[in-house]
């Protein structure tokens, strides 16, 4: 009987020992934001443009800006009255704390007349990056002329992409 009145004894406080438990609750958050896709599109009319050139062999630099100043490095020189122009794109629905990447060819190939030899461009953008809600974005770079490039107009098309 004394075991009996012993083990009942355990029990009794193992149930109030398992009530005596208390249990801490804390709650937790979880978060999502939804940016709107953003999107680029080439303004009408824009080009990165050296203009109309006196041949030699040399460079013409272009900054990526709305207006830049032509630098000119060996004979070759601007023969119009035309002011040359950086390519020109438009962005919308950049988000301000959202990081964009701006990818563009290092250089791209001119071509002109048949039986002409291209004409490299090097491309240069007026942001690598871009973390903030700007609605431009500007194409310029340096267009290497050779001492006896042919005579006629050259043109390539290029690629610009946003990613984040």
């Amino acid at each position: 009987m004394k075991k009996i009145i012993i083990v009942l004894g355990l029990f009794l406080c193992a149930g109030v020992m398992a009530q005596a438990e208390t249990t801490e609750n804390a709650e937790g958050t979880a978060k999502a934001k939804i940016v709107k896709v953003a999107s680029i599109s080439h303004t009408a009319n824009a080009a990165l443009d050296f203009g109309t050139l006196i041949r030699g062999a040399g460079t013409v630099t272009l900054q990526a800006a709305a207006t830049p100043s032509p630098q000119y490095a060996g004979p070759v020189a601007a023969a119009g009255t035309a002011a040359p122009t950086a390519d020109h794109f438009d962005l919308a629905d950049l988000e301000n704390g959202v990081t964009y990447t701006v990818h563009i060819p290092t250089s791209v190939q001119i071509t002109g007349p048949a039986g002409s030899d291209p004409m490299v461009v090097e491309l240069t953008p007026s942001a690598t990056t871009i973390t903030d809600a700007r609605n431009e974005l500007y194409v310029g770079g340096v267009l290497h002329v050779a001492a006896d490039q042919e005579p006629g107009e050259y043109s390539a098309h290029y690629n610009v992409n946003l990613t984040y």
